[in-house]
């Protein structure tokens, strides 16, 4: 894959079977994004055979299975109308969304606390959400889709603490349970749960396999993991911390000896 005469991503093989779920980890501008923009349909392959479903991937196919894949990315987005309406962008289904998906997406609370419920205006670019909240939201429209195939996760649930990474993650694996799940994160311990892991860096796939296998390798993942561990000690440790909490729209410093 190239853009202005440079290779953005150089793939000799790579195959995923149907059903797979496969993160893809690497340092930032290795090509990951780029991989799942090609599946997409965004990125066109400057030499070699995309094949989806073992057919060759020209635009008119990928533009019919576009509407199997869900597509999860902090760029996703988020519009100025209700939030029913943010979720059920995209789809055909006027009906709106069940229970199930507001509750694997950990939406309830959001619209508990809205206004006007699943009606309220979202402001410009869902300014009325937080950064976490629309992450949850874009993840519901994702989750609403019919029929997926092939799920893309492009660092989903950034601005999300890792409990609810996890959390979120789990759910919508079960969710998509018989479709190919893509996870592009940078949560390292994240993508060692996962049964296969690709290692891109450079724009070339660097290592593919069992994050045990890969661990017991010593290569760039297990290095990635080890740094990824060294630098959230060294954060937490190393370092003389103030404690604030954030509730309700306000910030406050507890004292010592408060519970909160």
């Amino acid at each position: 894959v190239q853009s202005g005469g440079q290779d953005l991503l150089r793939v000799p093989h790579l195959t995923i079977r149907p059903g797979e779920r496969v993160a893809i980890v690497g340092p930032s501008g290795a090509g990951k994004s780029t991989l799942l923009g090609v599946l997409l349909g965004w990125l066109p392959v400057s030499t070699g055979v995309l094949k989806l479903g073992g057919l060759p991937g020209s635009v008119e196919l990928l533009r019919a299975l576009r509407r199997r894949i869900a597509w999860v990315d902090p760029t996703v987005r988020i519009w100025n109308r209700s939030l029913l309406d943010n979720l059920r962008y995209g789809q055909e289904s006027a009906a709106p969304p069940d229970a199930t998906t507001l509750e694997r997406a950990e939406l309830l609370d959001v619209v508990a606390h809205l206004p006007d419920g699943l009606s309220t205006a979202l402001g410009a670019d869902g300014g009325l959400l937080s950064g976490g909240q629309g992450q949850r939201v874009r993840l519901g429209r994702a989750l609403g889709r019919p029929d997926v195939g092939l799920a893309l996760l492009d660092e989903a649930f950034r601005g999300l603490d890792a409990t609810q990474r996890a959390r979120l993650l789990e759910g919508a694996g079960a969710h998509w349970a018989g479709a190919t799940l893509l996870c592009v994160t940078h949560d390292l311990q994240a993508a060692a749960h996962f049964p296969r892991v690709l290692v891109v860096d450079g724009g070339r796939i660097v290592e593919d396999g069992p994050p045990e296998a890969l661990l017991a390798a010593g290569g760039l993942f297990a290095s990635l993991l080890a740094e990824h561990r060294t630098t959230r000690s060294a954060l937490l440790e190393g370092a003389r911390w103030r404690r604030w909490v954030v509730g309700a729209g306000t910030v406050r410093e507890p004292s010592a000896g408060d519970g909160a």
